[in-house]
C-alpha cells in the first residue's frame, strides 16, 4: 500500500500527502461529475454551451477530455500536465462566462477549481507541468558510473 501511495502521490511527508489528498478528492468530484454529465449531454449543460455560442460537440468533447483528466490527476508521473489542462479549461470557461454577460454565480466554480487546482500545485512542490516528458532515471546506470 505504501509503495502505491508512493508512486500516485509522491514522496515528502506523510502531513503533505495527506493535504494532497484532501485537495485531490474534492477536485476530482467537482471536475469528474460535470465532466460526465457534459460526456453524456445533460440537456443543461449542453444548453449552457449553447448560450456561449459553442456547438453541442463542443460540450461532449470537453466532457470527455475532462473525465481523462480526472484519473491523470492521480498519477503524479503526469499529474502537472493535467492541472495545466484544467486551468487552461477553467480559464476559458470563465472568459466565456464573463463575455457572455453572465452573473457571478455561472463561473464562480470555474474559480473554485482553479484555486483547488493552483493548491495542488503548490503541494507537488518541485514538479512541473512537463515532467512527463523526462524519462525516470535507471538506477543501474548511475550506480555503475
Amino acid at each position: 500500500m505504501e509503495t502505491m501511495m508512493r508512486s500516485t502521490l509522491g514522496t515528502g511527508s506523510v502531513a503533505r500527502r495527506a493535504a494532497l489528498v484532501v485537495v485531490l478528492l474534492p477536485l476530482s468530484i467537482l471536475i469528474g461529475i460535470p465532466a460526465v454529465l457534459k460526456a453524456v449531454g445533460v440537456d443543461w449543460l449542453v444548453q449552457n454551451m449553447a448560450e456561449l455560442h459553442y456547438p453541442v460537440g463542443v460540450a461532449h468533447a470537453i466532457g470527455v477530455f475532462e473525465v481523462l483528466l480526472v484519473p491523470t490527476l492521480w498519477y503524479r508521473r503526469f499529474r502537472g500536465l493535467a492541472l495545466l489542462a484544467i486551468l487552461v479549461l477553467m480559464a476559458g470557461g470563465a472568459g466565456s462566462h464573463i463575455a457572455a454577460g453572465h452573473a457571478l454565480d455561472r463561473y464562480a466554480p470555474n474559480f473554485v477549481i482553479g484555486a483547488l487546482t493552483l493548491a495542488v500545485f503548490a503541494l507537488d512542490r518541485g514538479r512541473s507541468a512537463l515532467d512527463f516528458l523526462v524519462l525516470p532515471a535507471n538506477p543501474r546506470e548511475t550506480s555503475q558510473a
